[in-house]
């Protein structure tokens, strides 16, 4: 930049206003020899310029000073898309997302198929094609820019959907794996655990545990162990200063869905697709509340306590009891936009996610009984993503996250009961109900018969006095009315995955506590 350098610093040339007075225009008089570049939007910080930092049209400068210091620099990353088999890519553009940078970037493709980004280093983008020609099933990805170089990432349209899935008979429960998934190996916990398939499937293996706080990763912690970050350096996960202990979960679209197959058979099942191969498929688990679908979802790593009148997701805590749900709410949202206590939506997703994992409905002889001694959160930090026992004393891990059932029972918000109606919201806010299930005669017992949907994934509609197809036990009250869900209660024979008890009403409390979780609110 240069300065401006004034022949008569200072003079300014002062003109009445006709018609107004004691008002002037001011012009200057100063007759430079040099004009010097001029302050403003284009000089300062172009737009070009704060994308390149993951940054939008609103940024300032100190914005840009801000990555700088926290060394999170402008890598350039490529897209280059084609097809499989050899055909015209069309008009199609690519667009890049990370709602907690606000960065949200659409481009054309190039002449080579390229389009070129400037994103930020350590960072984690979800991209996405748009306008496509129609014999393709488009292509989406989900990638961490590594800083320092250029990085490429190839998308592949096909003219077949990257979709895998399972269906369960419901005559016999048994489960069996869908298209491309046919021939894949279910994961196992023997002494230790052993993910079959799944461990590079697209759909596991970019599940990460982080420090989340207003909304923003902080940074992401080592899967074996949480008291590191990912580099190996010490993590807070204890104070609070640093966030919440959250798990992030990358954008996955799904179906759930009932079909007769030609030999008279009958099944429930769910496929899931990086990109929604039609309008079958949702993506719920992550919509704001308005609707919009995200590229990531947050849920606590642990079961939640309450410091300071707002509920937390820490290691080394003995979780809170004996809340009103309410509270819990209360608890939760004051956190901010965004927030909220565990959701239907999201749980709902991770059972789909479970038998997709697992081959199977018994989460308790799969992966592990789960807890009944009340354990204080972080006892499993060092156990991976999954983990389990035979006993009742340990607890279980489930894609990071403790205790997801075992231990104590957890609130959740997405469903309330009333004279035998199951009133149910598709995400948040939970204000009123987007639809319901009646079943006035469904009575407690063991879950045997499930309905799908994919406005509420899951929902039991038949139940029996032992056993069930699902192993899992449904409560419901025979005279509280507006009574709300928990689930994943103490360990039992009757509390895995699929447990739901709606016994307690807004003004009854007892030995439950509640999760934490996140919705990025962009677009």
């Amino acid at each position: 930049m240069k300065d401006r350098v004034p022949r008569y610093p200072g003079r300014v040339k002062l003109t009445p206003v006709s018609g107004q007075s004691n008002t002037y225009d001011m012009t200057r008089a100063d007759r430079p020899t040099e004009t010097g570049t001029p302050v403003n939007k284009a000089t300062l910080l172009k737009d070009d310029t704060a994308a390149l930092y993951g940054l939008g049209p609103d940024a300032v400068p100190d914005d840009v000073f801000r990555r700088l210091a926290a060394k999170d620099y402008a890598s350039t990353l490529i897209i280059h898309v084609n097809t499989s088999d050899g055909g015209s890519v069309g008009n199609t553009r690519v667009r890049i997302r990370n709602e907690q940078l606000g960065a949200d970037f659409i481009k054309p493709l190039d002449a080579l198929g390229n389009a070129e980004f400037g994103v930020l280093e350590n960072h984690t983008y979800y991209v996405i094609l748009l306008d496509y020609p129609s014999r393709y099933y488009g292509g989406a990805a989900l990638v961490t820019a590594e800083g320092g170089q250029v990085q490429t990432e190839t998308i592949t349209m096909t003219t077949e959907p990257d979709v895998i899935g399972w269906r369960m008979g419901t005559s016999t429960g048994a489960i069996e794996y869908t298209d491309g998934a046919v021939n894949w190996l279910p994961a196992s916990m023997g002494e230790t655990f052993d993910f079959g398939s799944w461990g590079d499937s697209w759909l596991f293996k970019n599940i990460r545990p982080c420090l989340l706080k207003n909304g923003i990763v902080q940074y992401y912690l080592d899967p074996n162990d949480y008291s590191k970050r990912s580099d190996g350096t010490a993590a807070d996960i204890t104070s609070g200063d640093d966030g919440d202990v959250m798990v992030e979960f990358p954008l996955v679209y799904y179906k759930f869905y009932s079909e007769t197959a030609p030999d008279g058979k009958k099944y429930i099942g769910c496929k899931f697709s990086l990109a929604p191969p039609d309008d079958t498929y949702c993506a719920n688990a992550f919509a704001s509340e308005a609707g919009v679908i995200q590229s990531t979802m947050y849920m606590a790593a642990y079961e939640g306590v309450i410091y300071s009148d707002r509920l937390r997701s820490l290691s080394g805590a003995q979780s809170t009891t004996g809340k009103l749900i309410g509270e819990c709410n209360t608890a939760a949202t004051v956190n901010g936009s965004g927030y909220q206590q565990q959701e239907w939506c999201k749980r709902t997703f991770l059972q789909a996610m479970f038998i997709m994992m697992f081959c199977g409905l018994d989460s308790q002889a799969l992966l592990g009984k789960g807890s009944n001694n009340g354990l204080i959160t972080g006892t499993m930090n060092k156990k991976g993503l999954c983990w389990g026992s035979q006993t009742r004393d340990e607890g279980v891990k489930f894609l990071g996250i403790e205790n997801f059932w075992g231990n104590k029972a957890k609130y959740c918000k997405g469903w309330r009961a009333s004279g035998g109606i199951y009133y149910y919201n598709i995400h948040a806010p939970y204000t009123g109900s987007d639809g319901n299930v009646r079943s006035p005669s469904l009575n407690g017992g063991y879950i045997n018969k499930m309905q799908p949907s994919n406005a509420y994934g899951m929902f039991p509609i038949e139940t029996v006095d032992a056993s069930g197809q699902f192993h899992d036990i449904f409560y419901c009250s025979t005279s509280n009315y507006n009574t709300y869900p928990s689930t994943g209660h103490y360990s039992n024979s009757e509390s895995g995955i699929f447990e739901i008890s709606f016994e307690r009403d807004i003004n009854t409390s007892s030995n439950i506590t509640a999760y934490l979780s996140y919705t990025p609110q962009g677009g």
